[in-house]
C-alpha cells in the first residue's frame, strides 16, 4: 500500500466492499445453520492459519540465505 497517499483509502474502500460480499455469501451459504457456521468458521481458522505457516516459510527462507550471505536481487 505504500507509494500512492490514497492507498489507505482504497484499502478501506474495497476492503468494506469485499466484507460486505463475504457477508453476504456466508449468510446465503449458512442461513442459521449452527453446524455450517461452526464448519465455516473452523475452515477459516484453518485457513488464515495455513497462510500464517507459508508466510513464516518464506520469512524462514529470506532469513536462511541472508544468513548464508546470500544476495538478495534488487530490481531498480
Amino acid at each position: 500500500m505504500s507509494g500512492s497517499p490514497n492507498a489507505g483509502l482504497l484499502w478501506v474502500r474495497y476492503g468494506n466492499h469485499h466484507r460486505a460480499l463475504t457477508l453476504r455469501l456466508l449468510e446465503t451459504l449458512c442461513g442459521d445453520d449452527s453446524d455450517k457456521i461452526l464448519e465455516t468458521q473452523t475452515a477459516a481458522e484453518e485457513a488464515i492459519c495455513a497462510r500464517i505457516r507459508f508466510w513464516d516459510g518464506i520469512l524462514g527462507a529470506i532469513d536462511a540465505r541472508r544468513d548464508k550471505g546470500g544476495r538478495q536481487s534488487n530490481p531498480e
